[in-house]
């Protein structure tokens, strides 16, 4: 008996030097290490009204000097936020990764999925069926040119021909390719700017007006009627009725929550818009006052990352970097990742729907 219970002791000794010793690790490294931490990480990430310049490091490193019950987070305690994301302190001279400045004799296939800068002299303004073209070479199939839609026009103060034809400009993008001609797509005048001129603010990216933005779940919402989707990130589901969703999964108002109060407190929101998925969402990374929204999510817990199901997500690959990075620091997520729970609770067109007796949620 003697024997058993001093195994015990030694057993219980051993566990909690280990537990002690991933603790320590974890706080070094400013990583959660518990659902109890994540939920105090997210619980400062949404009562600070403020977030530039906080840290997320200080929001786990409070908890863990707290008292063992888990208390709730003291006001103005600090917050962890992920480093800023091609800041706008870089100017137009400097290279750096995700921000290459490129004559457009030197953009090829090699640079399609990556985001560059261009520079040269705009010798053809060309306009086709609902597009501008803006080409640095006349009749030059193969070459990179820039490309306004005529849906965005209304946002440029002018036709692309006044604003820009015989002009040196950089414009800023992901380099795609479409019937052999390798294109910028310049959403807005944020794209791109006169080398004269000072470059615009969070160049490469487009401003958003707060008050036209609508809420759906923690990865969609609508800019001007257009619904994007939220690039790096899959975030637990919450009541779609036309999509056969009738109940809310675990988390999911959550995580709705969260995406609205990220977005309503910050003081400049921006996306990168890719191209649009099956369901004709726009496909989009956004941006809070410079700080990829994917990535707030996933460091609260209340999302998965796409990227390692997706690849680089739509030609993002910087942004797909970051977004890995992130979910590698924190633990899995405490919901089941949204694409399985779809499968066992997604009603498919031609079934019948709940009975009157299925509860409110799962």
């Amino acid at each position: 008996m003697k024997k058993i219970v001093s195994h015990m002791v030694i057993a219980v000794a051993v566990f909690a030097g280990t537990l002690a010793y991933y603790k320590l690790q974890a706080r070094q490294a400013g990583l959660p290490v518990s659902p109890a931490e994540q939920q105090a990480l997210r619980d400062a990430l949404s009562d600070n009204s403020d977030l530039n310049g906080k840290d997320i490091k200080g929001v786990v490193t409070n908890f863990k000097k707290s008292s063992h019950n888990a208390p709730d987070v003291p006001a103005g305690a600090a917050v962890t936020v992920p480093a800023p994301i091609n800041s706008d302190k870089n100017t137009a001279g400097q290279q750096e990764a995700g921000n290459q400045i490129l004559s457009w004799k030197d953009v090829a296939k090699e640079h399609v999925g990556k985001l560059i800068t261009v520079e040269g002299t705009v010798v053809q303004v060309a306009q086709g069926q609902k597009v501008w073209f803006l080409n640095f070479r006349k009749d030059c199939e193969t070459c990179i040119t820039g490309v306004i839609f005529e849906s965005d026009l209304s946002q440029f103060p002018d036709t692309p021909d006044k604003l820009y034809l015989n002009k040196t400009i950089r414009m800023r993008g992901y380099v795609k390719e479409y019937r052999e001609r390798l294109e910028i797509i310049l959403f807005s005048p944020s794209c791109i700017y006169d080398i004269h001129d000072a470059p615009p603010q969070g160049f490469g990216r487009i401003q958003m007006d707060k008050s036209a933005i609508q809420f759906d779940d923690g990865d969609t919402i609508s800019y001007k009627g257009i619904e994007l989707r939220i690039l790096g990130m899959d975030t637990p589901e919450i009541i779609h009725v036309k999509d056969g969703i009738f109940y809310d999964q675990p988390y999911g108002r959550e995580a709705a929550a969260l995406t609205k109060k990220l977005i309503l407190q910050a003081k400049r929101v921006e996306y990168i818009p890719s191209w649009k998925d099956v369901y004709d969402r726009t496909l989009a990374h956004v941006f809070v006052d410079g700080k990829l929204l994917s990535i707030l999510l996933i460091k609260a817990g209340l999302a998965y990352e796409t990227v390692t199901r997706y690849g680089d997500e739509t030609a993002f690959p910087d942004l797909a970097k970051q977004i890995l990075e992130a979910a590698r620091s924190v633990p899995t997520p405490p919901f089941e990742y949204p694409g399985n729970w779809r499968k066992k609770h997604q009603v498919k067109p031609g079934q019948p729907g709940p009975s009157s007796k299925t509860p409110a949620s799962p």
